[in-house]
């Protein structure tokens, strides 16, 4: 699973002249279950490389987080996480 928010700042503005330009900051949740060590971190990089593969032309990816375990709750139980930090570009 891929969950997107948005990243820190969410959006930069800069004018020129009339030109205003934006870049817009987000993050990517990559989220796995916690089967074993080995094999969660495997099902990670795949998904990974599927998000990488995945983005458009204009979506750029900076860095990926080191994996880190968590709790989404009770009936989802332990889970895997890494982040990875895209940018985009617009001009109005």
């Amino acid at each position: 699973m891929v969950a997107f928010q948005a990243g820190d700042p969410y959006i930069r503005i800069d004018r020129i002249g009339a030109t205003l330009q934006v870049e817009v900051q987000l993050r990517a949740s990559m989220i796995v279950p916690t089967l074993d060590g080995t094999g969660s971190l495997e099902q990670l990089e795949e998904l990974i490389d599927a998000t990488l593969l995945a983005l458009p032309p204009d979506v750029f990816a900076s860095e990926v987080s080191a994996p880190r375990v968590d709790r989404l709750g009770e009936a989802q139980g332990a889970v895997l996480i890494a982040d990875l930090d895209l940018t985009t570009y617009g001009k109005e």
